[in-house]
């Protein structure tokens, strides 16, 4: 996705170009243990001044396919083998990946993230009516983690002296450590009071409409709200807005900070 682009693989019903460097099934990081977003219990925020956090983006991205596919599986009480069968799918659709040279380790877990939604729905697609599926995914893949990533955000924000500059911190180190190479990023404004991380290019959403399941992108979109929900500028000195997102058919994704400043004169 950025910088020199090599080898293309199909994920669907055309080629899509992935990056520079290659990785094997199986991460060090991944077998160790590594979500999209924020973090979760296993994985508080860290303090404004602690800069020993990192995201974990194998262990994040295990728990994140692991929860939806649990909770996609116990939706369908007449299919008991449905969790196997997308499994199995999604296993073929990463090994069918595996020529492909990557950007980055993370690449590879974001790979991984995008192609068990598309293992799902082309699992259900012959059950399901577009609409219905897609909104039967998106419970899935959004409601199980809720709950911890939004009690997560608010502790961070609760023991943070700057709720502010505590999130942009944040959203500074996800950006490196757990988006990498494969996402595009822009700042159009970077200050004490309006901070902007417009993601230009979204590897999600390159892979899947690559496949011919864009529609599968505002899935991952939609994550976001279980931590954007938990921020209240009365309480926490700030806003936040998305006003789009380039899988709800934006050019960009501006997620974008702003301190509340007090009244104007």
């Amino acid at each position: 996705m950025v910088g020199v682009l090599a080898g293309p693989v199909v994920v669907g019903r055309a080629p899509v170009q992935l990056g520079c460097v290659p990785f094997p099934l199986g991460t060090p990081n991944e077998r160790e243990g590594t979500m999209p977003s924020q973090p979760t219990p296993a994985h508080p925020a860290p303090a404004e001044d602690d800069a020993s956090y990192r995201p974990d983006p194998g262990r994040e991205t295990r728990l994140t396919i692991d929860s939806f596919l649990q909770t996609l599986a116990a939706a369908e009480p007449g299919d008991p083998e449905l969790g196997a069968r997308v499994r199995r799918r999604h296993r073929d659709l990463i090994i069918n990946a595996r020529p492909v040279r990557l950007a980055d380790e993370q690449s590879w877990m974001h790979l991984k993230m995008a192609l068990v939604l598309l293992a799902a729905y082309q699992e259900l697609q012959e059950r399901y009516r577009d609409e219905d599926l897609l909104a039967r995914l998106r419970e899935a893949f959004v409601e199980p983690l809720r709950p911890y990533v939004a009690q997560a955000t608010s502790s961070a924000l609760e023991a943070a002296a700057d709720p502010f500059s505590a999130m942009v911190t944040i959203s500074r180190e996800r950006e490196h450590t757990f988006f990498g190479k494969s996402f595009v990023f822009d700042h159009p404004a970077d200050d004490d009071s309006r901070y902007i991380a417009e993601v230009r290019r979204c590897f999600y959403h390159d892979v899947l409409a690559a496949a011919g399941a864009a529609q599968l992108t505002p899935i991952l979109c939609a994550f976001d709200a279980t931590w954007i929900e938990v921020i209240d500028p009365s309480r926490h000195g700030f806003s936040f807005e998305r006003p789009a997102t380039i899988g709800t058919g934006g050019a960009t994704c501006p997620f974008t900070f702003i301190r509340d400043t007090g009244p104007k004169p």
